[in-house]
């Protein structure tokens, strides 16, 4: 189609359309190559989701310019709705476009709700005019569950709000008591789906779906991206709902005379799914379709296909069966977080992770709050269903403000390690060049690199894994010395634990140290064997990257091993652990490498396995030099045990404490018996129910973060916010005081990878 305009929010929109246009207006763009950018004409972004006269302007004038140029010009509007504002000569060269009035119609939430309501299951609500609105909200004493106020025009979450007991004052000065809206009832536990489809005279098109990425800010839900890959997680029962109810919905689209594109909008709360509004337009998440549809080199965009509508009565294009293996985050400014915004931009740039986009973005341009800034395209799920049915969004785009600056960080170490062990850190290259150069960087476990604190406080922190990448946590060095920064701010000057030159050597049976032993801060660990028994049977743990490995861990190879280590002065202590072994099992490896190390060492030897079913083994543990004892129930919650570790969730509750309470027994309520809750993977009830349960018996509780590991099951989880981990650290605090115990572990050396922080 020759000269043909697009008129939309950003110039990014018709990448990977196939030349269909020749131009563009738009609010943000690079203002070259035929594109007329608002932004650049007033160096200012604008919050494009609020009405501004100054753009309508922008864009008739625009449109007279064109025409100078290009006398035959067409437009096709991102948002059809703004007709209004335009002028003659452009509305006569508008091309794709459906009636005025029934576009009204249906970019009315409340009418179209009304409309579809007897066909679909809607959300229940109830509608009244800003002024009785507000004298309901006020004779209401008390919300006892939070509601959504909704005006009858929304855009990407605007004019939208959550309505709550705490923030009603906020919420009624927003209303107009002129105007129409909606109220209904807010479900923290759901999720937003969105749905694109194409309307032809005799065929509907149903495309793709994702799960919406919305945030609450400053009380309003705030449109910030869509996660494609997360939705083909989702049950099949959910999926064919939303495929049958928008096929059901185009349908009726059809039939009242409606062409092209339309997104519709579902709420899914356990399991069930309600509509929420239609959006005849093209969506946020439309140039991602455009984007997957151009890997695979079809010769159609999204645009072609609504174009085709208005000419064809069927689909002229053959459209591919393709999974849309995309997910996106969009960056909306926040003067608060300017620097935080920037650094993430400037990380992003960098990767070659991550699809970057920002419309030829200005740092030095008058950045309005709310405004676009940049996207950010992953070949990965973004977000994750948490075990109580939230949606996570991964916690390195999220940006929590957090409390400390490098003069409080004493007070705050607790929050910063937190932080730390959830978003990682990002190392320039020029620092790893130094770091290789003194010492090497120590990343042989967990992903993670060791750094301490004054010599006194230590944290494992993830390091190339997990979108560290995007971490707002980086590493600098300065004259020889390294600092760890928040963005650009220098908080304190860290150290980071170098290689373990012994780990590479090779045993004469041809193991690597690394496979055997593993130096901490201040201890040793051995392993008693290699591999996890129930790896090996096909059913291990979905959060473990450890192999099948049936290859058989010899007594003198491990004693080699472990004598090669006799020179090392910073060895305190030792761990036996690694993977599991059988159920079966008879603990005589272990007892053999105890006795060993308490005749050869006389230092304390900390185990760390599967529970014994035969608790006797206990007395013989201790009296083979074990001097504390780790059986590690990880979920409680055993029916997500199950789910997630499918050889270990096996393992009743009631054989862990038997265990416990037996070594208990022999070793004291004083610290030494002890037990790992995941953080992360079952919901916070039951986590603190099993937390309280082993106080109850005197075994002190150790938290560790679930952090996913790529290559696992479980790599496209989440873990939760900072602020939901500190809540739960507290939580465990004050249940550990109930019973005058403290977390695990002991050792302030070893608390490295927990959610403990000794002062």
């Amino acid at each position: 189609m020759k000269d043909l305009f697009w008129i939309g929010i950003q110039e990014s929109e018709i990448e990977n359309t196939y030349n269909l246009f020749e131009g563009s207006i738009t609010i943000f763009g690079s203002n070259s190559n035929n594109n007329f950018a608002f932004e650049k004409k007033y160096n200012k972004r604008y919050d494009y989701n609020q009405d501004s006269e100054l753009w309508n302007e922008f864009v008739n004038s625009t449109v007279k310019y064109i025409l100078k140029k290009y006398p035959n010009a067409q437009f096709l509007l991102y948002y059809p709705m703004d007709i209004s504002y335009y002028n003659q000569e452009l509305k006569s060269r508008i091309i794709g476009l459906n009636d005025v009035i029934y576009l009204d119609i249906l970019d009315n939430k409340i009418k179209c709700k009304n409309w579809f309501g007897n066909e679909v299951p809607t959300i229940c609500s109830e509608v009244y005019f800003g002024k009785t609105l507000i004298e309901k909200i006020l004779e209401k004493k008390c919300f006892e569950q939070a509601m959504v106020v909704q005006g009858e025009y929304s855009c990407g979450g605007s004019n939208t709000w959550i309505l709550n007991e705490k923030n009603k004052k906020n919420i009624i000065n927003r209303i107009d008591s002129q105007l129409t809206y909606s109220i209904s009832p807010y479900y923290e536990n759901s999720m937003s789906l969105n749905i694109h489809v194409i309307v032809y005279a005799n065929e509907i098109i149903i495309l793709p779906a994702s799960i919406q990425i919305i945030n609450i800010n400053n009380d309003s839900f705030e449109y910030q991206g869509a996660d494609f890959i997360l939705y083909q997680t989702l049950p099949s029962s959910v999926k064919k709902k939303v495929y049958d109810f928008a096929n059901l919905i185009g349908h009726r689209l059809c039939k009242s005379g409606y062409r092209g594109i339309c997104g519709i909008d579902f709420l899914e709360t356990n399991g069930e799914v309600y509509f929420l509004e239609l959006n005849p337009r093209f969506q946020s998440s439309s140039f991602i379709i455009n984007m997957a549809y151009n890997k695979i080199n079809t010769n159609f965009s999204l645009q072609h296909l609504h174009l085709d509508s208005f000419i064809n009565n069927n689909c002229s294009y053959k459209i591919p069966k393709t999974k849309i293996n995309y997910s996106f985050y969009k960056m909306i400014y926040n003067s608060n977080r300017h620097n935080s915004l920037k650094n993430l931009s400037h990380q992003a740039k960098k990767s070659n992770q991550v699809i970057y986009i920002d419309d030829k973005l200005s740092w030095d341009s008058d950045l309005e709050n709310n405004t676009y800034l940049f996207k950010l395209i992953f070949t990965k799920n973004i977000c994750s269903i948490s075990p109580y049915k939230k949606l996570q969004i991964h916690p390195n785009l999220l940006y929590e403000s957090p409390k400390f600056n490098s003069k409080n960080l004493m007070n705050h170490l607790l929050e910063l390690k937190i932080m730390l062990l959830s978003h990682g850190v990002f190392i320039s290259s020029k620092v790893i060049n130094y770091l290789e150069k003194n010492g090497g960087i120590n990343c042989q476990e967990f992903d993670a690199i060791d750094i301490s604190i004054l010599d006194k406080y230590f944290i494992s922190v993830p390091y190339e894994v997990n979108l560290s990448f995007l971490s707002p946590f980086n590493i600098r060095q300065v004259n020889g010395k390294l600092y760890l920064y928040y963005n650009y701010s220098k908080l304190i000057q860290i150290k980071i634990r170098g290689i373990d030159l012994l780990s590479k050597k090779e045993t004469d049976d041809g193991f690597t140290y690394s496979e055997i032993a593993y130096l901490g801060n201040d201890r040793l660990r051995i392993s008693h064997r290699v591999g996890c028994y129930f790896k090996d049977k096909g059913c291990g743990c979905g959060f473990c990257d450890l192999v099948d490995d049936k290859r058989k861990l010899s007594i003198n190879t491990i004693k080699t091993v472990i004598n090669a280590y006799d020179e090392n002065k910073s060895i305190n202590h030792y761990l036996i652990g690694g993977g599991s072994q059988s159920l079966e099992d008879d603990f005589s490896t272990i007892s053999e490498i105890s006795k060993y190390l308490k005749n050869r060492k006389g230092k304390p030897i900390y185990l760390m396995s599967l529970p014994p079913m035969n608790t006797t083994i206990l007395e013989d543990l201790k009296n083979a030099g074990i001097t504390e004892v780790a059986f590690n129930i990880e979920i409680y919650n055993r029916i997500i045990a199950r789910k997630y570790m499918p050889g270990k969730g096996k393992i009743p509750l009631k054989t862990y404490f038997n265990a416990l309470k037996n070594a208990v027994k022999l070793w004291g309520k004083n610290g030494k018996v002890r037990t790992i809750f995941i953080v992360g993977l079952e919901p916070v009830e039951s986590l603190l129910k099993g937390i309280e349960e082993v106080c109850k018996i005197g075994v002190s509780p150790i938290l560790s973060l679930f952090k996913p590991v790529e290559n696992t099951p479980l790599s496209h989880l989440m873990p939760p916010s900072d602020t939901e981990i500190l809540d739960i650290v507290l939580a465990t605090e004050k249940i550990c005081e109930k019973y005058n115990l403290s977390m695990g572990p002991e050792c302030h050396y070893c608390e490295d990878n927990t959610l403990k922080l000794t002062r």
